[in-house]
């Protein structure tokens, strides 16, 4: 946060307004990073962590801040909608890098490949289907990390059910919305 301090003090100011349930890290994530709506938290994935670097980490802070900014002004994410909050949220991350580069920074080749990422977005990247499946995929991980650490198999089926609920939840708004 201290590189978002420097380059965009208005966007580290607006930090605790909305994402006051914070950063946190996600050990079990397929995702780079999300925005939890319930908890208005941000969600980094472990991968990211390790593998990004400082000013990759602080894009995804601010695309998920651009998310929740757009949720506290009744923006929500429905399907409709989705690939237009994704551009927005792009652009947002552009909009930053540009500012590091005219701080000095070197991040020509950051700035490029978000403005190829915003020209070419995959709108079948953030369908319902698509994001159904990634939510399966994280959620066999975690199941297969509570096995691991030997949580007891009533616990995980609880667990279990309640994913098959809110799967079920989903699939039910989107055959009404279609």
């Amino acid at each position: 946060m201290d590189l978002v301090a420097q380059v965009d003090p208005v966007s580290r100011a607006h930090l605790p307004t909305y994402l006051p349930g914070g950063i946190a890290a996600e050990a079990t994530s397929y995702a780079a990073a999300w925005y939890n709506h319930p908890t208005r938290t941000c969600f980094i994935g472990a991968s990211t962590i390790l593998q990004a670097d400082v000013t990759e980490i602080a894009l995804c802070i601010l695309h998920e801040m651009c998310h929740a900014r757009l949720f506290t002004r009744g923006i929500g994410y429905d399907e409709a909608l989705r690939v237009r909050v994704e551009k927005v949220c792009i652009r947002r991350e552009l909009q930053f890098a540009r500012k590091l580069a005219a701080a000095g920074h070197d991040v020509d080749d950051l700035i490029g490949d978000i403005q190829r990422h915003l020209d070419h977005f995959p709108p079948e990247s953030v369908t319902h289907r698509s994001l159904q499946r990634s939510y399966r995929k994280q959620v066999l991980q975690r199941l297969r990390l509570l096995k691991r650490l030997d949580v007891p198999y009533w616990l995980r089926r609880f667990l279990i059910l309640r994913v098959r609920r809110k799967l079920a939840t989903w699939r039910a708004a989107a055959k009404r919305s279609a």
